[in-house]
């Protein structure tokens, strides 16, 4: 069941970039859970702060330094079609397809649905070269889906979140009994 959501101001809903810079926890894990989010009447997927209750962007730099690559997947609408026929639910699977030749980007990541074999979109480029080392390197990285549609319905964006089996397991496992309450959720 989704949480009720408040009217609070943006700057009270999100962690500023200077605010809890480090976010690593005592155990070697991020202090971050993903969380759900009603917005614009879709359920979505964001990164929450365990600490201070506060979202983060995808696009956060802090999520970068603990193994967390997220973003919006580039080029969806060239790929509408087959966006279209697959599952890009929030919470589903995604699969991470390296392709080394792509004549426009030699570290290109393409993305597709875990229940299909047709790219909907790509990694941005400087993120792709972070994960096409990862990924080179024989590193397993897993994704899912943050925001999208059900198969059948349009999809004009998806956001995505990787990173290595364990850390997306512990991204989306339960929030710690001590986690502060999204800041986000209405009382």
């Amino acid at each position: 069941m989704p949480h009720r959501q408040n009217d609070r101001p943006a700057a009270e809903l999100y962690l500023g970039d200077g605010e809890r810079v480090d976010i690593m926890g005592a155990n070697g894990l991020p202090q971050v859970h993903l969380v759900e989010q009603v917005y614009g009447g879709a359920r979505i997927l964001r990164f929450c702060d365990d600490l201070t209750g506060k979202l983060m962007k995808a696009e956060a730099r802090r999520l970068s330094t603990v193994g967390i690559w997220a973003g919006k997947l580039r080029g969806v609408s060239h790929y509408a079609a087959a966006a279209r026929r697959s599952d890009l639910r929030p919470g589903r699977l995604l699969v991470l397809v390296r392709e080394r030749d792509n004549p426009h980007d030699p570290n290109a990541v393409g993305v597709r649905a875990a229940d299909s074999d047709e790219v909907v979109g790509y990694v941005n480029k400087a993120k792709a070269r972070q994960l096409a080392r990862q990924l080179d390197a024989g590193i397993h990285v897993v994704a899912v889906s943050l925001d999208g549609t059900a198969a059948g319905r349009a999809c004009t964006g998806v956001t995505y979140a990787a990173a290595q089996p364990t850390l997306l397991a512990h991204l989306m496992g339960p929030r710690p009994i001590t986690a502060a309450k999204p800041a986000h959720w209405a009382d």
